[in-house]
């Protein structure tokens, strides 16, 4: 019997992209005032043909990154980062 774990599966390098799409989607949501807690991710999860619970890991992860910036005109240029962000994982 080998000790030997199996290795873990490695996401390809397209489940990645989505991953970061939909977690600079759901934190620009947040930024502009446009999430609403209880309703947005459900849709989203609809939407995407994903569990409710994996676009609320995404929110809790865009809510960690959007505490960061406290002051509204922060989080506008925070907006608009994730916005040039999410251009350069599109193109």
């Amino acid at each position: 019997m080998s000790n030997d774990k199996p290795a873990a599966p490695h996401k390809s390098r397209e489940e990645e992209k989505t991953k970061t799409e939909r977690l600079l989607y759901v934190a620009t949501l947040m930024a502009e005032g446009k999430f609403v807690r209880g309703e947005t991710c459900a849709q989203l999860a609809e939407q995407w043909g994903v569990a409710t619970g994996t676009v609320e890991n995404y929110a809790a992860d865009a809510s960690r990154l959007a505490r960061l910036v406290e002051a509204p005109a922060a989080r506008m240029r925070l907006a608009k980062a994730l916005d040039r962000g999410l251009a350069v994982v599109e193109g």
